[in-house]
């Protein structure tokens, strides 16, 4: 059997690993492992159950060598706009709040009332439309409420960030996902230090900003012994939306 690469889909309620290969110079993908996500209310707001996430993540790849299958290279895409925040510890601050929780409304109307940030301005710096769960929105709704929380952070990660910090033990921003934040300047393609400090939030817990393709490195020793192989993990465009246009089969840059 040739080489062969795992992908791991996973959206607001469920999630799913397909091994990719190339048979007689055609793709054969094969889905080796499905799971179900979703949100639930703790500690009065929505959340996902980040934990029970990350285990099927690697339920998943251990699906994936009982089906008789050794991927060389693993990659994660998943929704937008969700993070989740460590400590200096590398320990997980809170829980990882969901995009449909009612914390932000109306966050953009107080921001413009205060004088801090008109959404005009923001749409010109970032190009992200608006959606009253983009994170930044989340975040200084977070700060509004738990600003102690915010000021233990030494990491933040978006979801597909966390799981393959999971899987790796190295911590990165993707590019596309980030981009999702309403935080990162759309000339410059990096986080818009002006941007973060009006908001008030800490510079120092995001992380460099890493464009897809770039390697992370192998599994962790104890995530390989239990999943039964060691695999590359390769960062993907962590937004699903992302992955979906670069699928698309077409010859140039146009996907429509």
């Amino acid at each position: 059997m040739g080489a062969c690469h795992v992908a791991i889909d996973i959206g607001a309620s469920s999630g799913r690993h397909i091994v990719g290969q190339v048979v007689d110079g055609r793709m054969e993908l094969t889905e080796v492992y499905r799971f179900e996500n979703g949100l639930g209310r703790r500690g009065g707001h929505l959340c996902w159950d980040i934990d029970a996430l990350a285990e099927s993540v690697i339920a998943g790849l251990a699906a994936a060598k009982e089906a008789g299958f050794a991927p060389t290279t693993v990659g994660i895409d998943t929704w937008a706009v969700d993070y989740v925040l460590l400590d200096e510890r590398d320990e997980r601050i809170g829980d990882c709040v969901g995009y449909r929780d009612a914390r932000t409304d109306g966050v953009r109307d107080a921001l413009e009332l205060a004088g801090i940030l008109s959404f005009d301005e923001h749409y010109t710096r970032t190009g992200i439309q608006y959606q009253q769960f983009n994170t930044a929105y989340q975040l200084c709704a977070q700060s509004r409420e738990d600003r102690a929380a915010l000021d233990a952070a030494a990491t933040f990660l978006m979801v597909p960030d966390y799981l393959n910090w999971v899987l790796s033990g190295v911590k990165a921003n993707e590019y596309t996902n980030a981009s999702t934040t309403a935080l990162v300047n759309a000339e410059t393609c990096s986080w818009d230090d002006e941007l973060i400090a009006r908001l008030g939030l800490p510079r120092a817990m995001f992380q460099p900003i890493t464009m897809p393709g770039v390697s992370l490195g192998r599994l962790r020793s104890e995530i390989a012994a239990r999943v039964g192989f060691d695999a590359e993990v390769v960062l993907v465009a962590s937004h699903d939306t992302g992955s979906a246009g670069l699928a698309v089969p077409a010859r140039d840059d146009k996907a429509v």
